[in-house]
């Protein structure tokens, strides 16, 4: 792995190109690359907002993408990321933070945030309108979508517990069923290959799986790590798994049921993003790794590139229950 630093804390990384790709964190830090992450230089990308912190940032395609954060704030692209319009206004509320986005297509998009809130646009961010998942008391951390009406959020309880929830929409958005785990901590990030493979990290280490679009989550034992899971990433080449903890520990899985641990890094990183479809079989055949083009940020502004993990092809996963019709939408 090599390895830089750009100051500020980094909370999310995303790649809309092989080369392209941005980055964004504490006190307004935007940043782009153009060479895969090898060098990062600052995006003029919202004028005044010193005191936000960017907490995550999604495209889709290479044109369309959301960043959004603390206060509310929204930010919007339709140009890869060469311009960026302001979509909401500063609410004022100190304990409002957005924490994820999904941007679902040209115009349509889903973020949530604490206290419950998700924010649904229809027409490119003119409008965003605000939906009850029906379950209170939830900060949302993480929102991911496989399709315009399939996708899934993860959090954890406000009330001062470490209870977490996993809600499931098949509708777009407009209504949200529980699905069971345990154990029941708070979780922090949400990822799926497909509308049935997913990982879903959190707190306490735990790391849960589902081959069956979470009609069923298995928590992963032995654990990685006993620190807090911070993100996922499904490598679509090879069908290995990543996820990032405290004090710089990366985990990695071949079938996403056992994971190994490594020491990348002293600091803690918060995100992983992947150079496009750039996994490759390399090496000897005594010695065959994978090579990735993956990268990972957090504090400090440290970024650390991967290039290459020697793990062999993953086999087969045991199955999972077969899928059960969906339950009725909660009133």
């Amino acid at each position: 792995a090599s390895s830089s630093e750009a100051g500020a804390t980094i909370f999310s990384t995303v790649t809309v190109s092989d080369s392209v790709g941005f980055a964004v964190g504490r006190s307004n830090t935007f940043l782009r690359s153009e060479d895969r992450g090898v060098s990062w230089a600052p995006v003029a990308a919202c004028e005044g907002c010193l005191r936000i912190d960017w907490r995550h940032v999604h495209f889709h395609g290479e044109q369309t993408g959301w960043c959004v954060g603390s206060f509310g704030h929204i930010l919007h692209t339709a140009d890869g990321g060469a311009t960026w319009t302001r979509q909401t206004k500063d609410l004022n509320d100190n304990n409002f933070v957005l924490h994820g986005v999904a941007a679902i297509s040209s115009t349509k998009a889903i973020a949530v945030g604490t206290g419950n809130r998700v924010f649904i646009t229809e027409d490119a961010g003119s409008v965003w309108l605000p939906k009850s998942t029906g379950f209170g008391g939830m900060d949302l951390r993480s929102v991911f979508f496989v399709s315009e009406t399939q996708g899934w959020v993860v959090g954890k309880s406000n009330g001062g517990s470490s209870l977490g929830a996993v809600l499931h929409t098949s509708d777009g958005g407009r209504s949200w069923n529980r699905q069971t785990y345990s154990p029941a901590v708070g979780m922090r990030k949400v990822a799926f290959s497909g509308p049935l493979r997913g990982i879903a990290v959190g707190e306490e280490g735990v790391i849960l799986h589902t081959r069956n679009g979470g009609q069923s989550w298995r928590a992963s034992n032995p654990k990685c790590t006993l620190g807090t899971l911070h993100d996922v990433l499904i490598d679509e080449s090879s069908l290995h798994v990543f996820a990032v903890a405290d004090n710089g520990v990366l985990c990695r899985s071949e079938d996403d049921v056992t994971w190994a641990p490594s020491k990348i890094s002293v600091q803690t990183m918060y995100s992983l993003s992947e150079w496009g479809a750039s996994s490759s079989l390399v090496g000897s055949t005594d010695e065959p790794c994978w090579q990735y083009g993956i990268i990972a940020a957090g504090e400090f502004g440290s970024f650390l590139n991967f290039r290459c993990h020697p793990m062999s092809p993953p086999p087969p996963s045991p199955p999972f229950p077969p899928p059960q019709p969906p339950s009725p939408p909660s009133p």
